[in-house]
């Protein structure tokens, strides 16, 4: 069979892409070994054959579990000392929003370890001694980071809001109390939105027939903010209950008694 993914470490499109593929059927393992001097190059190599994978023969179970299993190498270098870097981070953007566009079925069995990986990387972006800040606007996510740099100026509260240029009117914020994060232990901030309900789903229909096998989707976006702390990992915040965090998100009308026949639920 044919594989989709070829030597991650190099960008010869003859090793990387098989340009004389028909479809794309099974992918055993990406040819791949991650080391902290060829991450970058990998990554880079890696979001340009997701970019590729715009047919539904490419977007197979098989071909994310390779991205997956790539991520969480990824990630692992982390213990490592490893420094992301923004090319990597903006690199690893790119991959998630492609694979958001990926159908529901393929990306609901390992959408909570992509996420996990995704968030764990860009933590350790935002919480890297000399990192500034970094945004990135893509169509299904949207991603907007602060360094320790950038909270130890801060005078108000810091607030996150999805620009109007997104996919979905600009109707949800998040809100962090400046005061909580100014305890000298806080060493970043990330904010994150998925404009896609793909990544998120919920549990097996218990209605569904053994001709549906429909999983539940959360239909509106969903808004996340993570404050990282000195060792590069979320940290919970000491809050006073006078200034709380404060979340804005869009109300759907949804009508009542209906039947939903897709693979989403019927309610945000």
């Amino acid at each position: 069979t044919e594989q989709f993914f070829g030597d991650l470490s190099t960008s010869d499109p003859d090793v990387l892409i098989r340009p004389d593929r028909a479809t794309v059927n099974i992918l055993p393992n990406a040819i791949v070994n991650l080391t902290s001097e060829n991450a970058v190059e990998v990554i880079s190599n890696l979001t340009s054959v997701v970019a590729e994978a715009t047919s539904e023969d490419d977007q197979t179970p098989g071909n994310l579990k390779v991205v997956t299993e790539v991520l969480m190498e990824m990630s692992s270098l982390l213990d490592e000392d490893f420094v992301v870097g923004v090319e990597l981070g903006m690199d690893t953007v790119d991959i998630l929003d492609s694979i958001s566009k990926w159908p529901s079925d393929v990306v609901q069995e390992q959408s909570p370890e992509i996420v996990h990986v995704f968030e764990n990387i860009m933590n350790s972006l935002v919480g890297e001694e000399n990192f500034t800040s970094f945004s990135s606007v893509q169509e299904d996510i949207i991603v907007n980071g602060h360094g320790a740099r950038d909270i130890q100026k801060m005078t108000e509260n810091l607030s996150f809001e999805p620009p109007a240029s997104s996919t979905l009117n600009n109707t949800s914020s998040i809100t962090l109390p400046g005061e909580a994060l100014q305890d000298g232990d806080t060493s970043g901030v990330l904010f994150v939105y998925y404009t896609t309900p793909v990544l998120f789903p919920l549990a097996r229909n218990a209605s569904a027939t053994q001709h549906s096998k429909a999983t539940l989707l959360v239909l509106s976006p969903v808004i996340a903010a993570t404050v990282v702390g000195a060792d590069q990992t979320p940290k919970q915040l000491q809050l006073d209950p006078k200034d709380p965090i404060l979340i804005s998100l869009p109300v759907f009308d949804v009508p009542t008694n209906t039947v939903n026949t897709s693979a989403e639920s019927n309610w945000s």
